[in-house]
């Protein structure tokens, strides 16, 4: 049984939650252009179709790709100046650089961006039926049957950006020896390093105190990065890596980053 939940693909789509507040949010008129398609989408039976589904509206939207299209991404601040630093801290958008950062790994591609969908979203408990999800609501668990993680109440619409929720973003005010300041500093290429002294560990820019989170979160940023790298060549496939689905232009499946077999060939 999955979640059925009013406006779930829009608020996968747009990318904008509630616990960003140093991010524009989209204008008015494209939101409503997002919830009018939305409603043309058929209502999804599968994580299969949710992920169709958000394709089907990045397409329709006109997202930007690799090929240098402008971007509808809401960004940081001023787009004629780069705003990579705060962006780092929030996982947020460059506008200027027309790229965003999750985990402190830097992401080219608005639509791997958006459907990684950093930021937790405001959803009401009441409207959710999947009884997985009403216990992870409670315990701050992850759903695989919806393929949503909860945090603080909040819905996260990546098993990688829940894990990220539980951590701690490393800022100046979070006490570490200089080893795990100088990882987290170069979060963009840095291997996951565990420290004694510390006492936890530093997965891009994201401190972790519980060793088996330390570990999923190390391993969820090793797919992140594959599909950073993949996107150049298939911005779709990238974003089928990190939803561990498959590719609807290539017919490429994956789980946890990497090609579960043969391309199955698509019908178009």
């Amino acid at each position: 049984m999955r979640c059925v939940v009013f406006g779930l693909v829009v608020g996968m789509v747009v990318g904008c939650g509630a616990d960003e507040p140093t991010r524009q949010r989209a204008a008015p008129t494209e939101a409503r252009s997002v919830r009018a398609l939305a409603a043309r989408v058929p209502a999804s039976t599968s994580v299969d179709d949710d992920f169709s589904a958000r394709v089907h509206l990045h397409r329709s939207q006109g997202h930007a790709t690799s090929s240098g299209e402008p971007s509808q991404h809401p960004g940081m601040g001023d787009p004629a100046m780069c705003t990579c630093p705060a962006a780092k801290l929030v996982d947020g958008w460059c506008e200027f650089h027309a790229a965003g950062w999750v985990a402190g790994v830097r992401v080219r591609s608005a639509q791997l961006f958006e459907t990684l969908d950093p930021h937790g979203h405001d959803i009401g408990h009441e409207s959710v039926t999947c009884p997985t999800c009403r216990d992870a609501i409670v315990s701050d668990g992850y759903c695989d049957a919806s393929h949503i993680g909860w945090q603080r109440g909040l819905a996260y619409m990546t098993r990688l950006t829940w894990l990220l929720a539980k951590g701690q973003r490393v800022t100046d005010e979070l006490a570490l020896c200089s080893s795990c300041r100088l990882a987290a500093a170069a979060s963009n290429s840095a291997e996951p390093r565990w420290c004694t002294t510390c006492e936890g560990g530093v997965v891009g820019n994201v401190f972790f105190t519980d060793p088996k989170l330390f570990e999923e979160a190390s391993r969820s940023l090793g797919t992140l990065r594959l599909a950073v790298a993949e996107s150049a060549r298939c911005e779709l496939c990238a974003c089928a890596m990190v939803y561990d689905r498959r590719c609807p232009d290539c017919g490429i499946a994956y789980r946890d980053g990497r090609a579960t077999g043969a391309p199955t060939p698509i019908s178009h």
